[in-house]
């Protein structure tokens, strides 16, 4: 058993690898080249021969701050104690868990995938299958949380855990500003009208600090923004609802480089709906983890939660509240 800190608050983190552990080449330092790399496009549009039709939602615009504005002090406040309150009195849900694999590319990028387990389907069997799959370097992580130094005092930037809510990666993940006030990720969606893309980076906006905006089919990569593709299809019998792609340049895991998600239309509203499924994994875009709540929507498995909570922005917040 391994103990992680992570920011305030303390983990026990037990590590099943279904695949070899990762090679010190996955952590060798990148290409001179690859060191200065800026914003990296990871996918596009044109890479789908026929995108689904998107409804309505084509023409939706970039931002709806009139029915989601920017969540002040006090509405976060009051956001976390009522979550707080839910959670104190809810039945124990079992520790998160994180299925994850993670690869070395050509370039001197890692890229890490961190997936949604289908309804039913347990971490282990989905590490199977990508294992099967062929995906390099499966991991399936457990954590525990330990009692918490502190779940009150004020966040610095550099936490990774408030509450029950915890960054996607210790040291946190982030987007940098490139020269704007607050770091703009701009969901670029090639996905179905069934899929609620919009609403989902309409909530996530109302996130102090950092600027979520919908696009469909379309990114103004040339405007300091970055651009994270949002995809779905019918991926088949995978094991996975949706999954957010990452990359990094090694040895630090922080500065994001580009993302993208893929939302898997095979299972249906099984247990969950669409816009929970794409509310997940839009938070993992942003650079949050799994919350050690069960209701929460960033919780390990699907549930039926559609918004995006207190401590979640609240620790987006942190994270971005300095200029990287």
């Amino acid at each position: 058993m391994k103990v992680i800190a992570l920011g305030r608050k303390k983990y026990a983190a037990v590590l099943l690898v279904v695949m070899p552990a990762l090679s010190t080449e996955f952590l060798a330092a990148p290409p001179a080249s690859a060191a200065h790399t800026q914003e990296v496009i990871t996918r596009s549009a044109e890479a789908d021969p026929v995108l689904p039709d998107p409804g309505s939602k084509a023409k939706s615009p970039r931002m709806n701050v009139s029915a989601y504005p920017k969540l002040t002090d006090q509405e976060l406040a009051d956001r976390v104690a009522r979550d707080r309150k839910a959670d104190s009195g809810s039945s124990e849900a079992g520790p998160s868990t994180d299925v994850t694999s993670a690869e070395t590319l050509p370039d001197g990028r890692v890229r890490v995938d961190l997936y949604t387990p289908a309804p039913g389907v347990t971490a282990e069997q989905l590490a199977a299958s990508l294992q099967a799959e062929g995906k390099k370097n499966v991991q399936v992580a457990r954590h525990i949380a330990a009692e918490a130094d502190s779940d009150v005092e004020a966040l610095a930037p550099g936490d990774c855990t408030y509450g029950q809510a915890h960054s996607v990666t210790c040291p946190v993940s982030y987007w940098t500003n490139m020269g704007r006030v607050n770091p703009v990720v701009a969901f670029n969606d090639h996905s179905g009208a069934a899929w609620p893309t919009d609403n989902a980076v309409y909530k996530w906006n109302r996130t102090p600090n950092i600027d979520s905006w919908y696009y469909w089919n379309y990114c103004p990569q040339y405007e300091n923004v970055h651009c994270v593709d949002v995809h779905s299809a019918n991926y088949g019998a995978t094991n996975w609802y949706g999954h957010t792609t990452r990359y990094y340049i090694p040895p630090t895991y922080g500065r994001m480089l580009g993302a993208h998600i893929e939302l898997n239309d095979y299972y249906g509203q099984n247990g969950t709906t669409y816009n929970h499924v794409v509310t997940h994994e839009m938070g993992h875009a942003l650079g949050l983890g799994h919350n050690d709540w069960g209701n929460d929507v960033m919780y390990t498995t699907v549930n039926m939660r559609e918004d995006i909570g207190g401590e979640n922005p609240e620790l987006l917040r942190s994270i971005y509240s300095i200029d990287r």
